[in-house]
């Protein structure tokens, strides 16, 4: 109910093709808000806290492109440190939702807060991070207190 009280979510809404599949470590991009009060999420991959307090962020993926997903690392990237969903023997192919984590991080005023994979493929780099207007790729957070 606090109209300047920190909270945002945004999502992808362009596939981003051959990001990942060879390990390379890729900062999602979410180039579309559906709300963003207190403009503090930057309209495409980064959240700025306003003010030192504990977030609530989440986040949801989904991944195409790739021939034999092997392994998925899942980071939601605070600057006081990352919170990982590791998922090896993964088994995923062409089409694969990566599952989603939240998380509540504290965070100091100017602190920053992002999303990244690293994905192993056995094709190499060529897994994609699916967008569409439909947001099945997702980034949301909020303050909590």
């Amino acid at each position: 109910t606090q109209v300047l009280q920190p909270a945002f979510l945004a999502y992808n809404s362009t596939t981003r093709t051959n990001v990942t599949g060879d390990s390379t470590v890729y900062t999602l991009i979410y180039d579309t808000e559906v709300f963003d009060q207190n403009a503090d999420f930057d309209g495409t991959s980064t959240f700025t806290a306003p003010v030192t307090g504990r977030y609530f962020f989440q986040q949801l993926l989904l991944v195409t492109g790739g021939t034999t997903i092997t392994s998925v690392v899942n980071q939601i990237v605070t600057s006081n440190r990352s919170y990982r969903s590791d998922n090896y023997g993964y088994g995923g192919n062409s089409t694969s939702s990566v599952p989603g984590f939240s998380t509540l991080a504290d965070m100091d005023a100017a602190d920053t807060c992002t999303v990244s994979i690293s994905m192993a493929d056995v094709g190499g780099k060529v897994d994609d991070v699916f967008g569409t207007s439909s947001p099945f790729t997702w980034f949301s957070g909020k303050l909590v207190c």
